[in-house]
């Protein structure tokens, strides 16, 4: 897929969903190396002036926290998913289902590095 990508980018934002939505596919199946190329892809191929708090550059950014996750680079993906959810925050708000769903995966992320009381208070903001 990224060897057939145009030239002149004619349709940038239809070939970012592409690619997201490839490297969604790919991390289902458990080829993370492919599927972090075509995500951060997609997030390249965004228009800069788009990029910050874009529902899609988001999603993205999202998507990549996961493969990063589970690669066990835990650390990126922390970082990744913070800076989702900061930007989350302030493109959609705080009670948006894609901003909830962002705390969540940053709960898993740090469960995962065994920052249970992080996990733990990122959880209770979520419930009120």
């Amino acid at each position: 897929m990224l060897e057939s990508q145009p030239a002149h980018r004619e349709l940038p934002e239809e070939w970012a969903g592409l690619s997201n939505n490839a490297a969604w596919f790919m991390w289902t199946k458990g080829e993370y190396k492919e599927a972090e190329d075509l995500v951060v892809n997609a997030i390249k191929s965004r228009p800069t002036n788009s990029r910050e708090n874009d529902p899609y550059t988001l999603n993205s950014m999202s998507i990549l926290a996961l493969i990063l996750q589970y690669q066990g680079k835990y650390e990126p993906a922390e970082t990744m998913n913070r800076q989702a959810l900061e930007r989350y925050n302030k493109a959609l708000g705080e009670e948006h289902p894609n901003t909830l769903t962002c705390m969540d995966n940053l709960t898993l992320i740090l469960q995962d590095q065994g920052k249970y009381k992080a996990a733990e208070e990122i959880n209770r903001e979520k419930l009120d």
